[in-house]
């Protein structure tokens, strides 16, 4: 099995009310074939962003915030999630540890499910020397 992600990242800049710079960077999934589309994690309590989802959550945790108050669970899955900095250099990391989680996601996610979700049987026999 395979996985396909589609990310869509618009990264942009405005100034604030003291005419500082703010860092816009805006990841929306816009597709996903053989995992699910909600690979954003964020927290029930705050809603604040917590990081991108790993295979573990994908397992773990719902896609919507009432299902895991529903489960008592701390965290959910969304489809999107928008950063703001008021520093480039933490703008373009969080950027491109975005695109480097999913590129990574998208590898471990069939992996893990393929070779170790599932049942087996299996017997073992002693041998004679």
């Amino acid at each position: 099995m395979s996985a396909s992600i589609t990310l869509q990242q618009t990264n942009s800049t405005y100034d604030d009310a003291d005419g500082q710079p703010v860092y816009v960077s805006e990841n929306i999934i816009e597709a996903s074939e053989g995992i699910p589309l909600a690979l954003v994690v964020f927290a029930v309590e705050t809603s604040a962003y917590s990081h991108v989802a790993s295979t573990h959550d994908i397992l773990t945790y719902p896609d919507t915030r009432a299902a895991a108050v529903a489960a008592g669970l701390d965290y959910y899955r969304q489809v999107a999630v928008t950063r703001e900095f008021d520093n480039l250099t933490d703008a373009q990391d969080f950027a491109l540890h975005v695109r480097s989680r999913l590129q990574f996601l998208s590898n471990d996610y069939p992996a893990t499910t393929d070779d170790f979700v599932g049942s087996a049987t299996y017997t073992y026999v002693t041998s004679e020397i």
